[in-house]
């Protein structure tokens, strides 16, 4: 059996160019921002939950800033240096495809 694993990254490229391209003015936002800031763009749902863990990845891949903020202590993330830098190369890849 043959599984097209170029495919699969393609999709998580994508997702990943859409939620840093929100993050690009530079603010802090929260999962919950993220999602709102989703639902009129996306044509289908996507879970806060898996905006969540996504928002945690990215965080770990370093293209992501993390604090906690307010009452609630729920993390708020910023688009980092190497975050920007990883947006443009995403640009420049999906141009070419």
């Amino acid at each position: 059996m043959y599984f097209d694993f170029s495919c699969m990254a393609s999709v998580f490229n994508k997702r990943k160019k859409i939620l840093l391209e929100l993050m690009r003015d530079g603010r802090w936002h929260t999962a919950k921002d993220i999602y709102e800031l989703l639902l009129p763009r996306e044509k289908t749902q996507i879970s806060i939950y898996s905006i969540r863990m996504a928002l945690l990845r990215y965080f770990r891949q370093g293209l992501l800033h993390r604090k906690r903020s307010g009452y609630h202590r729920e993390y708020k993330y910023k688009l980092s240096k190497r975050g920007f830098e990883r947006l443009s190369w995403l640009a420049i890849l999906s141009e070419s495809a």
